[in-house]
Order: C-alpha cells, then sequence, then structure tokens
C-alpha cells in the first residue's frame, strides 16, 4: 500500500504585519468549514524567510525548452487556458 502525504504551508510574504490578521481569517474559515462537515484543515501559516531568485539558468526554462515533454504537455495547455481566459488584459 502506497499513502501519500502532503502538507501545505501558506507563507504570506512580503507583508509580514498581516500575518496576524491572515492567522485570524483563515482559522475562521477552517472552523466554519469543519463545523459544516468538510474534515479539518491542517494547512500552516507561517512568515516567509528570506526569498532567493533561482540561478539565472533556472529563469525563462519554458521559452528556452519549449520542445521539453513537460513544457509540451502541462505548461503550454496552461499557457493557452490563460491566454484564452486573458485574452483582453494581456500585453500585446
Amino acid at each position: 500500500m502506497i499513502i501519500l502525504s502532503l502538507k501545505v504551508k501558506l507563507f504570506p510574504y512580503p507583508e509580514i504585519e498581516t500575518l496576524p490578521k491572515m492567522r485570524t481569517i483563515f482559522f475562521t474559515i477552517a472552523a466554519a468549514l469543519s463545523a459544516a462537515g468538510k474534515g479539518t484543515i491542517t494547512t500552516e501559516i507561517e512568515a516567509a524567510g528570506p526569498y532567493y531568485f533561482a540561478e539565472d539558468y533556472h529563469q525563462g526554462y519554458y521559452e528556452q525548452n519549449p520542445a521539453q515533454p513537460y513544457c509540451q504537455f502541462v505548461v503550454a495547455p496552461k499557457i493557452a487556458k490563460a491566454q484564452a481566459k486573458f485574452h483582453d488584459k494581456l500585453r500585446q
């Protein structure tokens, strides 16, 4: 048997002063969902640590590797969907 586990965390960034307000809103919603029988919400909210940009060779990966299977079958359909949905908001 394979058991998959996923732990979700929210890291508000950079407005660290909004963290207490976000926690209050989150726990209010989580309590309401739990009371409605939707299960227990286990997402954690923590302050974001320092942010590090990826190395240059990671930037623009899709544009540099459009023939990669991940780009063809995952990224390209998402880009097409976003372009169709938000065509009026995109820069030409």
